[in-house]
């Protein structure tokens, strides 16, 4: 695999996209590029770069193009593992939502490369949904919220067929995503291993008590990530990125998520109303999600999704704390988390 590295390099990108742009914009060629590093992970572990490119049409017309780079260096034996590589499943299931119809609510993927492990499409203005709740603008944040359910509710009635070769998360996807987060937990925040231990059983406990709640059949197409840093507002229109967590699974685990990742949120940035804010959202978003009021199960559902989706947020949390060397930081956010934690665990 190459080095990911050569994302950044001037020459060997303007090469690049001297092939590519006569296919990604057809009947235009390059004139020139600048690149601009939006983020760059872990000594080059991944790397987001935006290309500004400069193109001339077959009337010698110029104009700008935006695209994206996205790049994950992963072991070799991972390259051929949809599963295990989150850039690949970005790009497949973009293009698959693509193909079928979504083209309004998506960046347009133009191409995935093995080499780099690298995914390239479009760039989109606008602002992602978080930065309103940064702005303190909740009131423009919950107007927001109809038209995010309807772009959810698009990629739920999106008809899969076995070979399409979704990934399906199912019961065994979810117990291996748990000992995941148990492990970080166990070496990151130690001290919280007994009480989120608790909780994933009471977990496990809950999906074998209510088999019938967790058939694979009803199963239907979802983002997988589904929260405020993977919607962006672009000229008013809803536009839904990274699906590298995609999958086949209960659609509910979508609303969960971004439940749970709304609050947290809110909590943060509305501190002294974010519990009234969250039942005003909470109420909007169910209201146009169900065409009638939820049932019981699908309450049990949803609080059931808060929970696990809390469990990895948690899990992570204290991998990306536990890296910094500030005890007293990595303390504040995880004990919040963790009192979070424990309110969801008891109202399960």
């Amino acid at each position: 695999m190459k080095s990911i590295k050569l994302l950044l390099n001037q020459k060997w990108v303007k090469d690049f996209f001297s092939q590519k742009v006569p296919r990604y914009f057809p009947g235009n060629q390059l004139i020139d590029c600048r690149i601009k590093p939006l983020k760059v992970y872990l000594d080059y572990k991944s790397v987001v770069v935006k290309y500004n490119l400069e193109v001339s049409d077959e009337k010698n017309n110029i104009s700008e193009k935006e695209v994206i780079g996205k790049a994950e260096r992963i072991n070799d034996r991972f390259l051929k593992s949809k599963k295990e590589n989150g850039i690949l499943v970005d790009y497949s299931i973009t293009n698959f939502l693509y193909e079928r119809g979504l083209s309004n609510i998506l960046a347009k993927p133009f191409d995935y490369i093995p080499s780099l492990n690298l995914y390239i499409n479009e760039f989109i203005t606008g602002y992602f949904l978080q930065e309103l709740s940064m702005k303190h603008k909740d009131r423009e944040f919950l107007e927001k919220i109809p038209a995010i359910v309807d772009s959810l509710k698009k990629v739920h009635k999106i008809k899969v067929q076995k070979k399409d070769r979704i990934i399906v998360k199912n019961k065994k996807q979810e117990e291996k995503e748990w000992q995941k987060g148990l492990k970080l937990v166990r070496q990151y925040y130690p001290s919280a291993i007994d009480e989120v231990t608790l909780w994933v059983k009471k977990c496990r406990t809950l999906r074998n008590r209510n088999k019938k709640y967790f058939n694979v059949d009803s199963y239907k197409m979802t983002h997988g990530d589904f929260y405020s840093r993977n919607i962006l507002i672009n000229d008013g229109r809803i536009k839904l990125i990274d699906f590298s967590s995609s999958s086949l699974h209960d659609p509910l685990n979508d609303v969960g998520n971004f439940l749970i990742n709304t609050e947290l949120m809110f909590e943060y940035d509305f501190h002294d109303s974010y519990r009234q804010l969250m039942e005003n959202l909470k109420d909007i978003f169910l209201k146009n999600y169900f065409s009638k009021p939820a049932t019981e199960e699908q309450e049990f559902k949803i609080n059931y999704f808060i929970l696990t989706n809390l469990i990895r947020i948690i899990a992570f949390a204290a991998m990306s704390e536990g890296n910094k060397k500030i005890p007293s930081q990595s303390i504040v956010v995880m004990d919040k988390l963790m009192k979070i934690g424990e309110e969801k665990y008891n109202n399960l």
